[in-house]
């Protein structure tokens, strides 16, 4: 399955006059990586009553995404509207 990227459109004849137009990210709760899965599993199975809190931190020295805080909101958004296909809940039926 190809993976959405951001598409970057530009608009006017400089670099400070462009804007990005995004497709969403993230299209899969699959699109993560395995260590997510497993610390996330320990905290359901090891401690059901738990309530978690998981945060985003860019470690990634010299980047300020604060410019594109509505878009990672807006990725958030989308993120908490997906749910597991037939096919994937076969895949981590599998694995």
């Amino acid at each position: 399955m190809p993976r959405p990227s951001l598409q970057p459109v530009f608009h006017g004849m400089g670099l400070a006059e462009w804007s990005v137009s995004l497709t969403m990210i993230i299209e899969s709760l699959l699109d993560t990586d395995l260590y997510k899965f497993t610390m996330q599993q320990v905290v359901w199975s090891q401690f059901p009553r738990a309530v978690a809190e998981y945060a985003f931190r860019c470690r990634t020295p010299g980047v300020d995404l604060t410019p594109f805080a509505d878009e990672i909101r807006q990725e958030i958004d989308h993120l908490c509207s997906l749910a597991l296909t037939q096919d994937e809940l076969a895949f981590l039926d599998s694995i």
